[in-house]
């Protein structure tokens, strides 16, 4: 996956990383996560996220960066030179058929 750029006037098109950096959690319980981070994570301007505790670690995910992990899944695991949105198709057409002739 793709880093952030030098250059800082493209926004990444993937997840990125970001050294380890202290935060402080205000006495009401809020976290200010660093522009750079943010960045990283691929968080838009919405703000919306998505957090979870795993064995005592915070993880914290952006819409965005879900979707390009998932998407990276699915290029790891599809066989190579295969479309699966051809496959898809052929899968359609063939149901069809078989609910028409049927």
């Amino acid at each position: 996956m793709t880093g952030l750029r030098k250059s800082g006037t493209e926004p990444p098109v993937g997840p990125g990383n970001v050294d380890s950096q202290r935060l402080h959690i205000d006495e009401d319980g809020r976290l200010v996560i660093p522009a750079d981070m943010r960045a990283a994570m691929l968080v838009d301007k919405t703000g919306l996220l998505t957090a979870r505790v795993v064995d005592g670690e915070l993880r914290v995910l952006a819409p965005k960066a879900a979707v390009a992990h998932l998407q990276q899944m699915v290029r790891e695991a599809a066989p190579e030179g295969v479309s699966m949105a051809d496959e898809l198709i052929a899968e359609r057409r063939a149901e069809e058929r078989r609910e028409t002739d049927g």
